[in-house]
Order: C-alpha cells, then structure tokens, then sequence
C-alpha cells in the first residue's frame, strides 16, 4: 500500500496501490495540490459547486477506489471549462487548472488498458514538459504572477 495523504494521491494510485513510482503520479500530485489550495484559500468565496469538490476531495469512509472514482469525474469537470462557473474560485486560475485536468486524465486513460505497466521514460518526461509549459504559459500571461 502507498504511503501519503489521499487528498493528494494520483488517481491510478488510488486504484492500484502497487503500481511502480512514477513522474506522472507526482505531477498529479501536484495538481491535486494546487485544487486544495485555491479552494482552501477561497472558502468564504466558494460556490456550492466549489465547495461539493472541496467535500468530495476528503476521502472520510471512503475506500480507496471510491475515491478514484470521485477524483477522476472531479478531473472530468475541471477540465471542462464550461464547468468553471463565472464566479467559481477556479475561474481566475481556469487556463491552469483547465489544462493540468485535461493531460492529467489523458495519462490515466493509458493506465485502462489490461497491459499497461507503467509509464515509459518518454511519457514521463512528456507530463513533466508539458505541465511545465502549462505553468509557464499561465505565469507569462499574467506577467509572472498569480491572480489575487
């Protein structure tokens, strides 16, 4: 069983606890990390919508593949820009999140197939790349600072 706080795990690594360490798991990581922030730093602010992710984040009861599915619809919904309310506390951070959902669900879509068995060093690095220029991409539009 992997170690860590479930809040931040990777969804395959809710799903499957054994699989091999990997890049793509910890760039998820990050970007569960970066949910729980703008949320957390928003709570007066949040809408309902905000807040049933800000609840459905916390895995209270819940097995470990429970919450994979419940993360992997949340990564559906955020991906979708249509669903990043007007007012929702994502909508200042929406071509980040936006984005980072979108290649986070694409690499756990290669994990469904029966013979997968891990990411190749080139997908890895792929993930690390494009998260990279995601964030950078974010950054230079808003000359190098996030939204307040």
């Amino acid at each position: 069983m992997k170690k860590g706080t479930r809040l931040f795990i990777a969804v395959r690594l809710l799903k499957c606890p054994d699989d091999t360490p990997s890049a793509v798991f910890d760039m998820e990581s990050f970007f569960w990390t970066l949910v729980y922030v703008i949320l957390h730093q928003n709570l007066p602010l949040q809408l309902d919508w905000d807040a049933e992710i800000y609840r459905s984040l916390v895995p209270e009861g819940r097995t470990y593949a429970v919450d994979s599915r419940v993360k992997s619809s949340i990564l559906d919904d955020l991906k979708n820009k249509r669903a990043i309310r007007t007012k929702s506390v994502f909508k200042p951070y929406e071509e980040l999140v936006a984005p980072l959902a979108s290649l986070a669900l694409d690499f756990y879509a290669m994990t469904k197939d029966e013979d997968f068995s891990g990411y190749t060093l080139e997908e890895e690095t792929d993930v690390i790349n494009e998260s990279i220029k995601i964030v950078g991409d974010f950054l230079a539009r808003r000359g190098n600072s996030l939204p307040r």
